[in-house]
């Protein structure tokens, strides 16, 4: 039998949108602890480092990963079955459901907005970007808008 799981913290339980108050059931060396239909487990490994930023191991062991589980079965029911956006786009990204284009008929200055946001967030540039493709106020608003 494994030794008794350690409840996740609230914020854990939050985000992973689990529900009920988690049931332990015997698994992993310290437990599972069971949220109706999903399971999480939390195991400490003394001295275990992450791999990242040495991407070249992350992609190594991924393709280990991969190579281990290659003859199982993926659940195709349970995958398609979610519906949230990130599932969504997955399937759209591997031609497994159609792509529906609904244009949403904007301004110029609100697609330069998203432009301008995404740089910025993700892409790590200038505030000053802003500044480069229009001054006027106008855009002021599709810049809050697009963040």
């Amino acid at each position: 039998m494994s030794a008794s799981p350690a409840h996740p913290p609230p914020s854990v339980v939050e985000a992973f949108e689990l529900e009920g108050a988690g049931v332990g059931i015997a698994g992993g060396s310290t437990g599972v602890i069971r949220f109706g239909h999903a399971a999480i487990a939390a195991e400490f490994v003394p001295d275990l480092t992450p791999l990242a930023p040495d991407w070249a191991m992350v992609i190594d062991a991924g393709a280990r990963l991969h190579h281990l589980t290659a003859d199982i079965e993926p659940p195709i029911g349970m995958l398609h079955a979610r519906q949230h956006r990130w599932a969504r786009g997955e399937r759209h990204a591997f031609d497994e459901e159609p792509v529906v284009l609904t244009p949403g008929f904007r301004t110029h200055a609100y697609s330069a907005a998203v432009v301008i946001a995404d740089a910025i967030v993700w892409s790590g540039a200038q505030l000053g970007l802003i500044d480069v493709v229009d001054t006027r106020e106008v855009m002021r608003p599709q810049h809050a808008r697009a963040l």
